[in-house]
């Protein structure tokens, strides 16, 4: 039996990694490819050279955002069922896609963030209300549109196994009753005002945040 239990144990060890490296391919990956060509972009003197870059800047910056929405995606589906029926639930995973979901709802605003902002900056206003709208909408649903057989959304059932201390008591209540009237702000007001900066800390065995 400790045999089994250590066979079946390196195999769920495996399965985090690959989810882990899946994600940092990408969405972590094309973002800091963003970073590098912003980076030429400012070393450069050319005009025309900067506009290219920060065209493979927003090339990249796409990629890194429609992965983001994907896995927001996949992982509300697969927290929804996890949290299907009230008994034997496997909290750790439950904790795995919630980290997963904070995580992209954070991301997703400072992608988005850069990422109108540069759009503005080379004349594409209408790309960037586009892509705006498109935030707004998705996280939007995220916070309101009832899922499952519980009829609640995704926000609210992480409430209610958000692993919640002293520091971060009730952050999903406090922030679906805000998003209403937040996600009519301007996005640099969004991010400026971290208004979705709740982090999972990083526990004893050095799991990401």
């Amino acid at each position: 039996m400790r045999q089994l239990f250590a066979k079946l144990d390196s195999i769920q060890e495996l399965q985090s990694y690959q989810i882990d490296r899946d994600r940092d391919r990408d969405i972590v990956t094309p973002f800091l490819n963003a970073r590098d060509n912003i980076l030429r972009a400012q070393n450069s003197d050319y005009i025309e050279v900067q506009h290219g870059y920060i065209s493979k800047t927003v090339s990249e910056l796409t990629s890194a955002i429609n992965a983001v929405y994907t896995d927001m995606e996949t992982a509300t589906n697969h927290l929804q069922k996890l949290t299907r029926w009230p008994i034997f639930q496997r909290f750790d995973q439950i904790k795995k896609y919630i980290e997963f979901l904070t995580r992209d709802v954070q991301l997703s605003t400072k992608f988005v963030g850069v990422q109108t902002h540069l759009l503005n900056y080379i004349g594409e206003s209408k790309s960037a209300g586009l892509e705006l709208e498109r935030y707004r909408h998705i996280v939007h649903s995220f916070f309101t549109r009832p899922i499952g057989t519980r009829r609640i959304s995704a926000a609210m059932l992480i409430h209610q196994y958000f692993p919640y201390n002293e520091e971060n008591r009730n952050a999903w209540i406090t922030i679906s009753k805000e998003i209403g009237t937040k996600l009519h702000s301007r996005i640099d007001s969004l991010e400026s005002k971290k208004v979705f900066l709740v982090l999972v800390e990083e526990n004893e065995d050095g799991e990401k945040k």
